[in-house]
């Protein structure tokens, strides 16, 4: 019910998780029915990356480092595992300690984005996040202690909705400056 404008920051995201990952009442997702359909005809190339993506979940990662222009080493918090990321764009914005839902995939031996949310959510909002990880360790089964990519494949709606519930508490946050004594400012 509510619209959904295609030119706004949320577009790319969203069609990238609906291609590889929204799946009607239970069937394939859209890439993994067009690969049904059409893989015989496509190079394997191709075919090894759609695969690859349909199989790395989102998850939420922490900005480790930064090579400005070059790519970002990344921890993932819920897997707890850390990814170096060849990106460009995002390397140019991102700082140390920042978090953000992506998917990162990996493919012969290099790490992309292939679908970001498009708020960056400040290191402040690390708890709710191992809250959320606390969550998921119990959902499922733990691969070396963390959990598991098929977990978050499953679970991906929690964390959904667990974004986009920090995304709107950031957003709503009110800054309340305070002088040396304590006492609240009023302009």
């Amino acid at each position: 019910e509510i619209p959904f404008d295609m030119s706004g920051p949320d577009a790319d995201s969203f069609m990238r998780w609906f291609t590889f990952n929204w799946q009607p009442e239970g069937e394939e997702t859209l890439a993994e029915l067009f690969l049904a359909e059409k893989g015989s005809t496509l190079d394997p190339d191709v075919c090894r990356f759609i695969d690859a993506t349909v199989h790395s979940p989102y998850s939420l990662f922490q900005t480790l480092s930064v090579d400005p222009g070059t790519g970002l080493t990344l921890r993932d918090i819920l897997r707890k595992r850390e990814f170096h990321v060849t990106e460009k764009s995002a390397s140019m914005i991102l700082e140390k300690g920042h978090i953000l839902l992506a998917r990162v995939v990996e493919l012969d031996g290099i790490s992309f984005f292939m679908g970001t949310g498009a708020v960056v959510i400040s290191p402040g909002y690390l708890d709710p996040v191992l809250t959320l990880r606390g969550v998921l360790e119990k959902a499922g089964p733990l691969i070396d202690g963390a959990v598991s990519s098929e977990t978050l494949l499953e679970h991906e709606e929690d964390l959904r909705e667990a974004y986009f519930d920090i995304e709107d508490e950031q957003q709503n946050q009110r800054l309340e400056i305070r002088n040396t004594d304590g006492d609240p400012l009023a302009f």
